[in-house]
């Protein structure tokens, strides 16, 4: 990894980050209300942002990576953000109970999925699980918008999702 944050409130802003070689995500977050601001991601072994806390992911271009962003908790925000030409999916939430805001993101050419949420299932009378808004989904090579859960409750609004696969566990 490039960049590992155990830390409260950390910002990395405008930032070109290049992982070549190395075997982690470029960003391995661990600590709470990580912001990734306008970087330039390319090249990690292992998805270019990682997250086991909040992560607010912002006007970022993540390409070349494994995966783009993965996460495994709740509380993320992701906006106008590039993710393109990665070898996985865009964007994974695996969290036991996701609580993320997906908007504003062109999500394009990936070799899995545009969005995952992949978590388990989610408890009826559960909280928004996801919200997904006003995003470009597209030529990715799985499925534009993939749930693990059919029941998962979310608001998924004005996306322009066109030329994906079938690929995943979503429809």
């Amino acid at each position: 990894s490039v960049i590992v944050s155990a830390q409260f409130n950390t910002v990395v802003q405008g930032c070109g980050i290049k992982d070549d070689g190395a075997t982690g995500p470029a960003f391995n977050i661990t600590g709470t209300n990580f912001q990734a601001l306008y970087n330039k991601v390319t090249k990690a072994a292992a998805g270019c942002i990682s997250a086991a806390q909040t992560l607010f992911a912002i006007g970022n271009e993540i390409t070349g990576c494994t995966n783009g962003i993965v996460v495994s908790s709740t509380q993320h925000t992701f906006r106008a953000n590039y993710i393109h030409d990665v070898s996985g999916d865009c964007i994974i939430d695996t969290a036991a109970t996701p609580s993320v805001d997906i908007s504003f993101n062109i999500l394009a050419k990936c070799g899995g999925m545009g969005i995952d949420i992949s978590s388990a299932a989610i408890s009826p009378g559960a909280t928004q699980a996801a919200r997904i808004v006003s995003n470009t989904i597209y030529g990715n090579t799985g499925v534009g918008i993939g749930f693990a859960d059919a029941d998962a409750p979310c608001d998924i609004e004005n996306n322009l999702i066109q030329d994906n696969g079938t690929a995943g566990n979503g429809n």
